[in-house]
């Protein structure tokens, strides 16, 4: 059931975005200067509405939030259908616990995900999510210098909780892969989501 919905709906990511010049206060998450490589708010504004799976909005006197629409399952060019999203790491629940963002509703956090239709994800369907990532979890320990190589498209990775001293981990991308987004398009309840938002 859970993966049907996913089919159906997609998700919406959203992240709240800051001036620059806020950098210091409390609640900075990222800047919309740096998310758009921009200083004109009006160009990031029209970058972000430009595309008819995402738009941009002001949230308060202080954040833009920006929303973008995705499909849960991509082709790989090898494997087929695979689920692939940022689900867990990108909704709020994520910084439950944190000092300053954790005390917020979520729809306050720096960022949150929903449904494509703009419905919460309930508590249930995240629990499932979890358990699906935990019971397929590999873990390896690295030592200095080890490398590992993966497909990003086909394999989730994340790192535990460290408390060894400093650690420097590098990344280098390879080749990249068409994820065919074209063949997914949003739910008909986000086209009027992103309407009703630009029209406000």
């Amino acid at each position: 059931a859970l993966a049907g919905k996913m089919r159906a709906l997609g998700v919406q990511y959203v992240r709240l975005l800051h001036d620059d010049a806020h950098a210091a206060d409390p609640d900075f998450y990222a800047a919309w200067q740096g998310a758009f490589q921009t200083r004109d708010e009006a160009e990031a504004m029209a970058r972000a509405n430009a595309a008819p799976d995402g738009f941009m909005t002001r949230h308060d006197a202080k954040r833009l939030r920006q929303v973008s629409w995705s499909p849960v399952f991509v082709t790989h060019p090898e494997h087929g259908e695979l689920y692939f999203s940022s689900i867990l790491n990108r909704h709020a629940s994520w910084l439950d616990g944190h000092a300053v963002w954790g005390a917020m509703p979520h729809r306050e956090r720096p960022y949150q995900c929903v449904w494509g239709d703009g419905s919460e994800l309930s508590d249930g369907e995240l629990a499932e999510l979890r358990d699906a990532h935990d019971g397929n979890m590999e873990k390896l320990r690295l030592e200095q210098g080890d490398l590992v190589g993966m497909d990003n498209l086909r394999v989730a990775h994340g790192r535990t909780p460290y408390s060894g001293g400093d650690r420097l981990i590098g990344l280098l991308l390879s080749d990249m892969v068409d994820r065919e987004l074209a063949r997914s398009q949003p739910p008909a309840a986000f086209g009027r989501i992103r309407a009703a938002a630009l029209e406000a």
